[in-house]
This record gives structure tokens, sequence and C-alpha cells, in this order.
């Protein structure tokens, strides 16, 4: 029988980590809702050639999304309307076609660039992956030692938590679940990073009642262990603070 394999150190995860290529933030120098508009419009007169037509406000949007998560893996979609559908600002699109990997799946044609379906989903798969890496990252390089990690300090503590777009938490970033990031991952545009405390997550909706049972359970043990620190630090300097006299020894009989 093997050994077990090594748990990996904090300074050898946060190298790993460091490996895959940085993220880029959302800032656009054109506005980010002037762009999904421009990818609206033109999301709206590709379905116009397929025979279908959409509302110009936030339920056509939506439908639009819909119909594209239903598109043949191999109909083939425009730079901006693919943005449009993975949620990405013009900054975030032109930064992940430029560096590789994962594999750009757009290929000029004419004037414009296009990619299949079923590929910009694949490659989208791997850049949001790529940025859950970087929110682990951050975990490891904020952790402390755990000894030394007040139980109030815990439960104050923000982390990375998987969310879905409608805000119901789906589990932690750095201890969830094999079975059950896979499973999320499966629509990785349906899903985001957010930072929140153990209270404010438990607070939420959760996609897996287990998995908040779990963190419930977590959550009471450290409030326990708070009110037991707070009691120790109380009653050690009431100790400290109070100087006891000489003892007396009673009178011998004394009843008063």
């Amino acid at each position: 029988m093997g050994k077990p394999a090594k748990k990996a150190s904090k300074a050898e995860l946060i190298a790993e980590y460091e490996s895959y290529p940085k993220y880029p933030s959302r800032f656009d120098k054109k506005s980010a809702k002037d762009y999904e508009e421009d990818g609206f419009d033109q999301a709206r007169d590709y379905f116009k050639g397929l025979g279908k037509t959409f509302r110009q406000d936030a339920v056509g949007k939506k439908q639009v999304r819909s119909s594209m998560d239903a598109l043949d893996a191999e109909a083939e979609l425009q730079t901006t309307m693919a943005d449009f559908w993975l949620r990405l600002t013009r900054t975030e699109g032109r930064w992940r076609r430029k560096n590789e990997p994962p594999e750009n799946p757009f290929q000029k044609k004419g004037r414009s660039r296009t990619a299949p379906q079923g590929k910009i989903l694949d490659w989208d798969k791997k850049w949001r992956k790529i940025a859950a890496y970087q929110a682990v990252k951050k975990v490891y390089e904020n952790a402390g030692a755990a000894a030394s990690i007040s139980a109030g300090a815990a439960l104050r503590a923000t982390m990375m938590w998987m969310t879905t777009n409608g805000g119901a938490v789906v589990g932690n970033v750095s201890e969830m679940p094999g079975a059950l990031l896979d499973k999320a991952m499966a629509h990785p545009e349906r899903l985001s990073i957010q930072s929140l405390t153990l209270e404010q997550a438990l607070r939420r909706k959760w996609v897996d009642a287990k998995e908040r049972v779990v963190w419930m359970t977590r959550f009471e043990l450290a409030s326990q262990a708070l009110v037991y620190e707070l009691k120790n630090m109380v009653l050690s300097k009431v100790a400290a603070d109070t100087k006891p006299g000489r003892p007396r020894t009673p009178d011998k009989d004394r009843i008063f």
C-alpha cells in the first residue's frame, strides 16, 4: 500500500497559482454598459436572421443569452456578441484573446473574427477556472498559522465564495468538494466569485443544503470557541486586577 500524497505547503500552493495567467480586471475605456449594448444589438441581428426577434430590454437580454446557450456547438459567433453572451467587458474579451493558453478560438474571417459556440464555451470555462485559481491563491496568501488566528478573527474574516449570478452560494472556493465543483463548472457563465464573511454566506440561499450544514457547524463551533476565549480573557483580567488580602484564620467556634 503506497504512502498518502504529501499535502502541499502554503508556499507551494502560492507558487502553483502564480504559474497561471493573470486574469484581467474589469477596467474598460469604453463604458461596460455601452459595450454590452453593442453585443446585444449584434446578437439580436444574428437571431433576426434566424427568424427570432427579442425585445430591447433586460428581459430580452436574458432571453438572447438563453438562446445562445441553446445554439448548435458549430454555430459561428462574432467576438462582440460572444463577449455579451459571456458577460465580458471589451477589456476582458480582448485581453483573453491576446493571451494564451487557453488557446484563442476566434479566427479572422473577412473583417471580423468568429468562433464556434462550443469552442467559445470551452474557452470560457478554462478562463473562469483561472479566475477561481487566483481567488484561491488570495485565500492562501492571506492565511496565517491556524493556531495564531483567534475564533473572533476567523468569524470576522472574509473568504472567497463561488456564487450563482442570482446570489446563491455554491461553496467556499478553497474547500469545495470535487463533485460539487465539477457540477458547478458545467455552466461557468452562470457563476461568480464574491468575498463574504461566513455569516454573510450562511444568510444567503445555497445550491447544496448539505454543504450549508457543514459550514453552519463550523460557524457554531467558532462561535462557541469565541465565547470560551472571551470568558478566559475576562476571568484572567479580573484575577489580575484583584489583589486578595492576607487570608485570616477564623476564630475557633465563632458563630458571628
